[in-house]
């Protein structure tokens, strides 16, 4: 499940407020191709493929585009384990690196680990309205890989961007120069890493 949320700081902990579900991937309702679409329009107008990229969450949903259709969306939250009824897992996302190539696109997601969040929970235990919850600031960061059917053509997201189904080979294959790159980023020597 992935979530919006809007944050306070408080003294030690972080509160996330006004939960709503949303969807991540896909063209036309997608987080994830909209925040690359909205910062290639400004930054890679004709950007074309082998395309690597990076979107930082936080500055993402500060951009005045973002902010003037959802002015209270401030975090995106994945809950990793929805069904599971204990060993529960919930993030923060912060960072999202891609590298679109040949209609695909390998995806390393960079997220904030809330300890002592059990799970995201539906308000009246049903609809797209998420329980506000609290979390420590002080989460360890967890990195996932994955990968999306989908691309860029011309400075346009191109193909529909969905997670492929379900399969004998559902590995994300990273080729040399994608491995390195992520390797790149998740060392911070890359110049989408430090923002540069």
């Amino acid at each position: 499940m992935y979530a919006t949320f809007k944050k306070e700081m408080g003294q030690g902990r972080e509160s996330f407020r006004a939960g709503e579900e949303e969807h991540l991937f896909g063209r036309r309702a997608g987080w994830i191709p909209w925040l690359l679409q909205d910062e290639m329009d400004d930054t890679s107008p004709r950007q074309c493929e082998p395309y690597p990229w990076h979107v930082n969450i936080q500055t993402a949903l500060l951009r005045p585009s973002i902010r003037e259709r959802y002015p209270n969306v401030e975090s995106i939250v994945v809950d990793i384990k929805p069904k599971a009824k204990d060993n529960f897992l919930v993030c923060e996302l912060q960072d999202v690196y891609g590298y679109s190539d040949d209609g695909w696109t390998p995806l390393l997601w960079r997220m904030r680990h809330l300890p002592s969040v059990s799970k995201l929970k539906r308000k009246g235990g049903r609809g797209k309205y998420i329980e506000s919850f609290d979390a420590p600031l002080d989460g360890d960061s967890a990195y996932v890989f994955l990968y999306t059917r989908g691309s860029v053509e011309d400075g346009r997201i191109s193909g529909d961007w969905t997670l492929p189904g379900p399969s004998a080979a559902n590995g994300v294959l990273l080729l040399p120069d994608v491995m390195a790159y992520f390797i790149e980023c998740i060392a911070g020597k890359s110049a989408h890493a430090t923002g540069a």
